[in-house]
């Protein structure tokens, strides 16, 4: 089992085309029985994507992707309703009574009449904020693995999803540079202070401190207050302040 994660691995870090990558997974999800598998982002520098139901990736059969748009799944999916929240791998069918609403009931009934008889959900991680899932399902059998093999099966979706990225160039050094009084005030605003009392600490016009603000939004890339403490302590700056 450990020599399949290594042969993944070291098969990976020489490819440099992501499609290539994610027939290599394909290829690896097929030893576990895996039929079909996709590969969505969900999460990216702390902002849910509006697009997030289009996978980056998937094998699956075009009329099950047609009828899942079609009916609007993916705004109640709750597999990946539960990846979003989850760090373990868990099964498309094992739900706890009353955790689904009944339109989710229907859902996992419809992907049973599909051919479906079993399925993960992996969720995994990156910088800022990321979170990506991947979905493999099997036509052939119920999934009865070892915590061994649902291990490896979550390190070789990570190694997967980190690989698309530097694939992509989407891993980046951190280049934001903040002011002295950038720094000053969103130190303020991570210890829960507002602009006005921002102003007074620091001793300059509430305009001011917006103005600071919007400045440290733009150079992070964020929408709010809370996207920018969250990004600058994930970029280790609060410590710093």
């Amino acid at each position: 089992m450990l020599n399949l994660l290594n042969n993944f691995i070291k098969a990976i870090d020489e490819i440099t085309r992501d499609m290539l990558l994610f027939e290599q997974f394909a290829d690896s999800m097929k030893f576990f029985d895996f039929d079909v598998c996709s590969y969505h982002m969900i999460r990216k520098d702390f902002r849910t994507l509006e697009d997030a139901e289009k996978p980056i990736f998937h094998n699956f059969p075009t009329h099950w992707v047609n009828h899942y748009l079609a009916r609007e799944y993916f705004l109640i999916d709750p597999i990946i309703g539960r990846a979003k929240n989850s760090y373990s791998v868990s099964s498309w069918f094992r739900f706890k009574p009353g955790e689904l609403t009944p339109v989710q009931e229907v859902y996992l009934e419809d992907l049973k009449k599909f051919g479906f008889k079993d399925g993960l959900g992996v969720p995994v991680f990156g910088p800022d904020g990321e979170t990506a899932y991947f979905g493999v399902g099997s036509f052939t059998r119920e999934m009865r693995y070892s915590q061994t093999e649902l291990s490896i099966i979550h390190l070789i979706c990570h190694h997967t999803h980190a690989r698309y990225n530097q694939i992509k160039g989407e891993v980046k050094s951190v280049t934001v540079k903040l002011s002295p009084r950038e720094k000053e005030a969103l130190g303020w605003v991570a210890k829960g202070k507002s602009n006005a009392v921002i102003a007074d600490i620091i001793g300059i016009s509430e305009h001011t401190v917006d103005t600071l603000l919007r400045r440290i939004f733009h150079k992070f890339n964020v929408g709010n207050r809370t996207e920018a403490v969250l990004k600058a302590a994930n970029y280790g700056m609060i410590e710093k302040m």
